[in-house]
């Protein structure tokens, strides 16, 4: 038992999102927020034709190498490199291991379930936005316009559309 990695995965509880900053939103939620919001929405809303333990496990480590990287936004001078940064801070957490080839299916979109996963997290995105459009009075269009081009599975663009007629 490696009690170092044990402890480091909790770190992500402290990393904060940092693409709601720009609107000087206070009290942004943490990567790891993010995370049990993505992982519910996996258990709930995955289609009976994915594997849903699979899904839910992508869930929970879909943005673990934040851990090493921060929340890289694509308004960030990093963003060009995410991807290259994201899976060096896999392998040194993670190398040769389960957990580091889940991730990297989900990085590189190779299943259904990593399709899947990414048009949840914009979902989770979008109810955010909602939250804090009501709670800090901002115009957050971008994140509900980011989600709706990237959401194409009926029952999740059927969502989005409930979500978004509550603003």
């Amino acid at each position: 038992m490696d009690i170092e990695k044990i402890i480091r995965v909790t770190d992500l509880k402290d990393v904060e999102r940092r693409g709601w900053k720009r609107f000087d939103i206070k009290h942004v939620e943490s990567v790891a927020d993010h995370t049990f919001g993505v992982a519910m929405l996996a258990l709930i809303l995955c289609p009976d034709n994915l594997n849903r333990d699979k899904l839910v496990r992508m869930a929970l480590i879909h943005d673990l190498a934040e851990i090493e990287t921060d929340d890289i936004t694509p308004f960030d001078k990093e963003s060009e490199h995410k991807h290259v940064l994201e899976q060096a801070a896999m392998k040194k957490l993670f190398e040769n291991d389960i957990i580091f080839d889940l991730w990297e299916e989900y990085s590189q979109g190779t299943s259904e379930e990593a399709m899947f996963l990414k048009e949840l997290d914009k979902l989770d995105m979008a109810i955010q936005a909602l939250k804090y459009e009501k709670r800090y009075n901002v115009d957050l269009t971008e994140f509900f316009e980011d989600a709706k081009q990237n959401i194409k599975t009926p029952h999740l663009v059927e969502a989005l559309d409930l979500i978004t007629k509550r603003r």
